[in-house]
């Protein structure tokens, strides 16, 4: 691995990895690490799913005609296809990622099952959340756990505790934990203490999520109002956003939502998801459910003369053939030297993840429910070394 958790793949036709998440996450900490088995554990009913979608959904036939939403669709995805194919062909291939996979398989199955009882949202609901505060072990101290931005110690993790409950928050991480009405909470005092790294996974609106509860989305209208121009650093940002295969969204994302916050695209990466048995979990040209999702990676209009320099080595959207923006700014080549965008935005990096379920090390966390999975339970305490 060339990072801890992040293993490269040779032979692939853009810069691929294959990523431990437990051991990268793990890294933020110093007493304790991420239970592999307890982290696959909180997502093995949505794993499952996902493959048995992909078992129902093969054996559909595809439609003889298609509308124009998904022959854009078809277009956008015929783009990524051969990516993803030598890519996965190139893992396969690959002795030294073949047996981290088994490892890793290994460490999941041990039927692990972790006692969530922390209800964030629920919580924030009742009359008595104001009251609601969060103990932090190291520092002696009690905080609002709501409405407040609670900062940990930046030289290792912090035990916290609220509800009832235990929690550990990353070496020199910080969270707000809000509903959106109240993310102007985040605006910094000055544009050059902002956020020049920022990634954003919002609960996009979801039929099949919302009729299953699985969690609270949201409709896309309310993404407009987010300050994003108010959260960049003043010397530029590079912006993330996740993003499923529904060519509405893809529409709704380009023609509203980037001229909104004032972005241009710049690439497009791909999360391929794949089985134990490291096989994709299913087939690539099913027509309503891919085997990948999209991070869509921007950045703001304005630049700066420095970060132009810093970036701008070649033409825009030359990686995004997709995206039709006109503009005068150009970046480097986001998609063929690193994994981590970290290694792109302006230094020192300021990270905001928006829309947080779980902490990092070094980054500031959004959302109604950042502490989600950082409950004591998905832990254990590294074993001293000799």
């Amino acid at each position: 691995m060339d990072d801890e958790g992040v293993f490269r793949i040779p032979g692939a036709p853009v810069d691929a990895v294959f990523i431990d998440p437990p051991a990268l996450l793990s890294s933020g900490y110093v007493d304790f690490a991420l239970e592999s088995s307890t982290y696959y554990a909180r997502d093995v009913r949505n794993h499952e799913r996902e493959q048995c979608i992909g078992e129902k959904r093969k054996r559909k036939k595809k439609k003889a005609v298609l509308n124009p939403k998904e022959v854009l669709a078809q277009q956008r995805h015929q783009e990524a296809r051969e990516i993803l194919l030598e890519s996965h062909k190139a893992f396969m291939s690959n002795e030294p990622a073949q047996a981290k996979l088994k490892e890793m398989v290994k460490l999941k199955t041990s039927n692990a099952k972790v006692e969530d009882n922390s209800d964030f949202i629920a919580l924030s609901q009742t009359f008595q959340a104001p009251l609601y505060d969060i103990t932090l072990s190291s520092q002696g101290k009690c905080v609002p756990l709501f409405n407040n931005l609670v900062e940990a110690s930046s030289s290792a993790e912090e035990v916290a505790s609220s509800a009832g409950s235990d929690f550990l928050l990353p070496k020199n991480s910080r969270f707000l934990m809000t509903d959106f009405s109240e993310i102007h909470r985040l605006i910094p005092d000055s544009p050059s203490t902002g956020y020049n790294l920022i990634i954003i996974d919002p609960p996009w609106e979801n039929k099949s999520v919302h009729r299953r509860s699985i969690y609270p989305t949201l409709p896309n209208k309310y993404l407009m109002s987010l300050p994003l121009q108010q959260l960049v650093h003043s010397s530029g940002a590079l912006i993330g956003l996740w993003i499923t295969n529904r060519e509405k969204l893809h529409q709704f994302v380009e023609k509203e939502l980037f001229p909104a916050w004032k972005l241009i695209p710049v690439g497009v990466w791909y999360w391929l998801k794949i089985t134990d048995a490291g096989a994709m979990v299913s087939e690539l040209d099913l027509n309503h459910h891919k085997p990948y999702e999209c991070l869509l990676v921007a950045g703001p209009q304005r630049c700066s003369s420095q970060t132009r320099r810093y970036y701008c080595t070649r033409p825009a959207f030359a990686e995004a053939p997709a995206w039709r923006y006109p503009s005068s700014v150009s970046f480097r080549n986001l998609t063929k030297r690193t994994v981590l965008l970290a290694d792109f935005a302006p230094k020192p990096v300021r990270a905001l993840e928006l829309f947080a379920r779980e902490m990092n090390a070094n980054w500031t966390s959004w959302g109604n429910e950042p502490l989600r999975f950082q409950g004591k339970s998905y832990f254990v305490e590294r074993v001293p070394e000799d």
